[in-house]
């Protein structure tokens, strides 16, 4: 089972929620907003508390943040989007670069101007 903890009240992050939802396979996974008191007792119990400033995928004990988060949530979805996972080779900064790239820059021209909580100013 994974949990996803994300902004709900950001439109690309329940775009993209609701795009992931679709796609993925029988696994399991539970999509909780980070604001919520479930979300917000899953980031105490992980130890990132209010601080987490990205999307957050939970598998057991490991929480994946930022781009490993995506590459991980990608990893459960069907084939062809599966193939992503091997984007974790590519170095983590570069890969959360672009994770902020597409966040700050593409999030408002597509989705609307509310200021998104899991992306850092």
């Amino acid at each position: 089972m994974g949990i996803v903890l994300f902004d709900g009240e950001c439109g690309f992050c329940r775009s993209c929620i609701g795009w992931a939802s679709r796609r993925l396979t029988g696994a399991s996974v539970s999509f909780v907003p980070r604001d919520s008191p479930a979300g917000r007792r899953i980031l105490d119990a992980l130890g990132l508390g209010r601080a987490a400033d990205s999307v957050v995928f939970v598998e057991g004990p490991v929480a994946h943040v930022r781009s490993d988060a995506v590459i991980a949530l990608l990893g459960r979805c069907r084939m062809p989007w599966r193939m992503a996972t091997s984007l974790r080779y590519v170095p983590r900064p570069w890969r959360d670069c672009v994770y902020g790239l597409v966040a700050r820059c593409r999030r408002l021209r597509f989705f609307g101007k509310r200021e998104c909580a899991v992306v850092p100013g």
